[in-house]
């Protein structure tokens, strides 16, 4: 066998292989699109993927394209994956999905308009002891 013939029976056998070995590192695959009660997508959300069942723990931070679309690969299947889904002006959204599914799904979640919190404002009156009162004023300051 010369060296041309040895490189192509290489070459062909990565080619077999390399389908397996991408698919060992992803399992599945989530498509998420992220819309508002209208049906519009909304882009800029930060998506935060979790899942306290997976060997090692899984934590991953997205945020949706302008078509509120966001990809999560997982290396995982059959447990529980929770999502955190946020932007200022809108109700954050908890929510959890059991995945038992080899490959790609997709989904798509609602956000809601709702109020922006104010970083600067004054915490509510306390009604509760005048130590208490003491401690967040001097947080205050």
């Amino acid at each position: 066998m010369n060296r041309m013939q040895r490189s192509i029976v290489v070459v062909a056998i990565l080619l077999i292989m390399a389908p397996g070995l991408a698919s060992a590192i992803r399992k599945g695959r989530l498509v998420g699109r992220v819309l508002d009660p209208e049906g519009n997508p909304v882009s800029g959300v930060t998506v935060t993927a979790t899942s306290d069942e997976v060997p090692g723990g899984f934590h991953e931070i997205f945020t949706t394209d302008k078509k509120g679309v966001f990809k999560v690969d997982f290396e995982t299947v059959n447990v529980v994956y929770k999502y955190k889904f946020e932007k200022v002006g809108y109700v954050t959204v908890l929510t959890e999905q059991n995945w038992r599914k080899d490959g790609t799904a997709r989904h798509e979640f609602v956000i809601y308009p709702g109020d922006t919190p104010q970083v600067d404002s004054a915490p509510p009156p306390t009604t509760s002891s005048p130590a208490i009162a003491a401690f967040n004023s001097g947080v205050a300051l």
